[in-house]
């Protein structure tokens, strides 16, 4: 599996967080921003599946039955969370991805 890997600047990033919300960018900046935004999420998905993997290994030594999921959070809900919190930047936000251990009644809905 090939990881990618962020080519951006955590400047260029924050950057590209703020056109996000502004209500003056044009359209091929908010679209270059757009890409920015997408890179740095998906830079996130190889050290949040190895951390999976250790997570679910020490989980696995406590109950033996435990799910350990990971998400990484969706574009629109990442804009959201910028629009909803001006003071946020994009490259210091910490919920972009994220672990959640299951019960064995919330795995078998």
């Amino acid at each position: 599996m090939s990881w990618v890997q962020a080519q951006y600047s955590k400047t260029k990033v924050k950057q590209a967080g703020d056109i996000l919300i502004s209500e003056t960018a044009d359209e091929a900046t908010r679209l270059e921003a757009m890409e920015i935004m997408s890179n740095w999420r998906a830079a996130h998905a190889y050290p949040m599946h190895a951390l999976l993997m250790l997570l679910r290994k020490m989980a696995c030594r406590v109950d033996k039955s435990a799910v350990v999921v990971q998400r990484l959070k969706r574009m629109p809900s990442i804009h959201n969370k910028l629009l909803l919190q001006q003071r946020m930047s994009l490259s210091r936000m910490q919920d972009i991805a994220g672990y959640r251990r299951l019960s064995r009644s919330c795995w078998n809905r």
